[in-house]
């Protein structure tokens, strides 16, 4: 007898940094997957931080989308394999932001040259999640 198992362990989370978005508030956001919604961690201008946040080679982001992964959730069922899973998914879901980007017109540019204390500093992360990798948005040519 066959025994299909499905992953749906979802380690990875998705918060945004917004520097200058219009509409939205400077400072962090988590992306709530349950509720489809952006929930406000800080209202705060994290423009002083974006160096250490993202990389010191980018200078006009409006926006990071920052991804981070809860190993714990996928170690139960894939042991030693649930980080580079989470790495796999992680780089799946920034290509679709990056094709979004592409077909509305939109610059972005992956990085991950941001100070780990930093991020979890800011995203006030637990010690089982850790940042992956960031996709910095903006106008083309101006990032």
């Amino acid at each position: 007898m066959w025994v299909v198992r499905t992953g749906a362990r979802f380690p990875v989370e998705l918060y945004v940094i917004s520097f200058n978005i219009e509409d939205l508030d400077p400072g962090a956001y988590h992306y709530n997957i349950r509720r489809r919604s952006l929930e406000q961690l800080w209202k705060k201008d994290l423009r002083n931080r974006r160096r250490e946040l993202i990389s010191p080679y980018i200078e006009n982001p409006a926006a990071s989308i920052i991804f981070t992964s809860v190993i714990p959730r996928s170690e139960i069922k894939y042991g030693l394999r649930a980080y580079p899973y989470s790495l796999i998914e992680a780089g799946h879901m920034g290509q679709n932001i990056q094709l979004a980007c592409a077909e509305i017109g939109m610059g972005c540019c992956s990085v991950s040259g941001f100070v780990d204390d930093t991020v979890k500093e800011i995203l006030d992360l637990t010690d089982d999640e850790i940042p992956i990798y960031s996709i910095c948005i903006g106008r083309r040519g101006r990032i």
